[in-house]
């Protein structure tokens, strides 16, 4: 591992700018996350804006979702929008829906439409059936014909008949 990651700084130091994540990827697989998130920042800074959404990725593994919302909002800043949703992803399965749903409307504004559909699966999920349709609603107008089936599907299985079928 050692001979590898040697290769790749070497080749990061040479100005191959896809040697620094390379670098940060084999580190955080070598549980050296510290020293990884240096690496990440260098290939962000070198402008590999992916390297700030990896960095987040590992981060949530390392359970320190705080920190890598910071990565997220970066990856957001530098263009990479999926950034919000996927932010709002982790967070929902952190069961923290509230901030989920901040997100994934950020998400939805940057045009991220599959965010709002996302949005509406994880309030179904809670129980939070009328505003899951909402969302629903929302993903159909703009465009996508999934949420009208996932929304029928969800009021039939709570008994709400008349309204799945109209």
């Amino acid at each position: 591992m050692r001979i590898t990651i040697d290769l790749y700084v070497k080749a990061a130091d040479a100005g191959e700018i896809s040697a620094l994540r390379q670098v940060a990827f084999r580190l955080a697989k070598a549980g050296r996350l510290e020293e990884a998130l240096v690496w990440y920042e260098r290939a962000a800074d070198a402008g590999d804006t992916d390297a700030l959404r990896e960095a987040a990725e590992r981060l949530v593994k390392a359970g320190r979702l705080d920190e890598a919302l910071v990565w997220w909002q970066r990856a957001a800043d530098a263009g990479h929008t999926v950034a919000l949703r996927e932010a709002a992803s982790r967070l929902a399965k952190a069961d923290r829906l509230e901030e989920a749903l901040v997100w994934y409307e950020r998400a939805a504004d940057a045009g991220d439409t599959d965010a709002l559909f996302q949005a509406a699966v994880e309030l179904a999920k809670a129980g939070r059936l009328d505003e899951a349709l909402a969302w629903w609603q929302r993903s159909a107008d703009a465009g996508d014909t999934i949420p009208q089936r996932r929304a029928a599907a969800e009021l039939a299985y709570v008994g709400r008949w008349d309204e799945a079928l109209a």
